[in-house]
């Protein structure tokens, strides 16, 4: 039996060494692509008993949580609280609907953000609130104000052009996952109140549609940003679009308490913490954190949950 020579070996392990390489280069890929698979097949759309009993789930948590959740000032969540409202007549949540517009708007002169979610508020966009708000939040004040002042800003038409995010592709993984879900939702709240051209608001929402699409074909993870680019589809009118596969993993996604989470589990670990595929702040990243619902994602799968049972009945 012929030995291999002592300069071979070195060679042979450096071959050994960029095979590894090159498998732990592609295992990532290719289970990202059976993720896929498995996310996007044919499956039955969700029953009715299935929707409504998610929707009687994630009420149960706001009811369970109304302090922290009446702690929470943001105006866009309280919007999605009362649409949800609307559709469904539930009590407990009119009531505290009631709660939060007494403690937040007791004024309808005063504080602009109110637009957002009540017709009758007349509150102007002034200085102090266009301070310490994120780019997008500057364009839901310009959208529900048509504030002329504000429509020249750099971030408001920065948000009304196509390249507003990255490609559809990557901006699941960018720093901000949520840029075209929110971007779509100053549009609505465009269309709503006037602001703009109407016929470029209409062209920009098809493209947004489009590239939600898109985002949701590329991006398995049922996380926040997930469940919010499913919520866009339905809550501006293109339910048709929405796979049942998609619903049914915003519905797998829910939590044992009702709530729904920023972050998706993925494996549970001895002490309470749990493998994780990060939320908003930690895009990029897997985490070790405990499981846990919040209202940010809860207010959106309950609206989302709300226009599912409502389509289904007829109603929209």
């Amino acid at each position: 039996m012929i030995q291999p020579s002592p300069s071979s070996r070195p060679r042979r392990w450096l071959r050994r060494l960029v095979v590894a390489g090159l498998l732990l280069l592609a295992l990532p890929p290719l289970g990202w692509v059976v993720w896929l698979q498995l996310a996007h097949r044919d499956v039955p759309p969700p029953t009715t008993e299935e929707i409504d009993r998610g929707l009687q789930q994630g009420l149960g948590w706001i009811r369970a949580h109304e302090a922290e959740v009446l702690a929470q000032g943001n105006a866009m969540l309280w919007r999605m609280l009362l649409d949800a409202a609307a559709l469904n007549h539930d009590a407990d949540l009119q009531r505290l609907l009631r709660a939060h517009r007494a403690r937040y708007f007791p004024d309808p002169s005063r504080n602009a953000w109110q637009r957002l979610m009540y017709r009758d508020a007349t509150a102007a966009v002034d200085r102090w609130e266009m301070l310490d708000v994120m780019p997008y939040q500057r364009f839901f004040l310009y959208a529900i104000s048509c504030d002329p002042a504000l429509a020249g800003e750099p971030v408001v038409q920065a948000q009304l052009a196509r390249g507003a995010c990255r490609p559809a592709w990557l901006s699941p993984f960018g720093s901000d996952a949520a840029c075209r879900t929110h971007q779509l939702m100053g549009l609505m709240l465009m269309r709503e109140h006037g602001c703009g051209d109407k016929d470029r608001v209409v062209e920009l929402t098809a493209h947004a549609q489009d590239d939600i699409v898109r985002e949701l074909q590329v991006d398995f993870r049922s996380r926040d940003p997930y469940v919010q680019r499913v919520l866009m589809l339905y809550w501006t009118g293109v339910p048709e679009r929405v796979r049942p596969a998609w619903l049914r993993r915003v519905l797998q996604a829910q939590r044992p308490d009702g709530g729904w989470a920023d972050r998706q589990p993925i494996l549970e670990l001895p002490g309470g913490r749990v493998l994780q595929f990060g939320g908003y702040a930690e895009n990029h990243r897997l985490t070790l954190q405990p499981a846990q619902s919040d209202f940010h994602a809860t207010a959106q799968g309950i609206l989302l949950l709300s226009l599912v049972k409502a389509q289904q009945a007829g109603k929209r």
